[in-house]
C-alpha cells in the first residue's frame, strides 16, 4: 500500500523546508544589491535556520535575522526547538 501515513509529516516538512530555502535564495538573487532582513516564525524560522547553514555566501548581505518559535532552537537551559527532539 503506498498511501501515506497522514500521521508522518516530516515527508511534508522536508519538502517545505526546500522549497522555503530555494526562494529565499531566489530573493538574494532577485536583489543582488540589497541587505535583508530575516523574519521566520515556527517553518519559517526553521527554513531560515536551514538557509543560513547552507547560503552563507549571503552572510555580508543579511542585515538583521529575528527567528521566534524557533523549531531548531539548540538547546539553551534545558530546552530545545522540537526538532532536536525528532528521530
Amino acid at each position: 500500500n503506498s498511501t501515506p501515513d497522514p500521521l508522518d509529516f516530516r515527508e511534508g516538512l522536508i519538502e517545505s523546508v526546500a522549497l522555503g530555502v530555494k526562494e529565499l535564495d531566489n530573493l538574494f538573487m532577485a536583489f543582488p544589491n540589497e541587505e535583508i532582513v530575516l523574519i521566520g516564525y515556527s517553518l519559517g524560522a526553521m527554513v531560515i535556520s536551514h538557509f543560513l547553514e547552507f547560503y552563507s555566501k549571503y552572510g555580508s548581505r543579511i542585515k538583521e535575522v529575528i527567528l521566534i518559535a524557533n523549531p531548531c532552537a539548540p538547546l539553551n537551559n534545558g530546552r530545545v526547538g522540537i526538532a532536536g527532539q525528532l528521530n
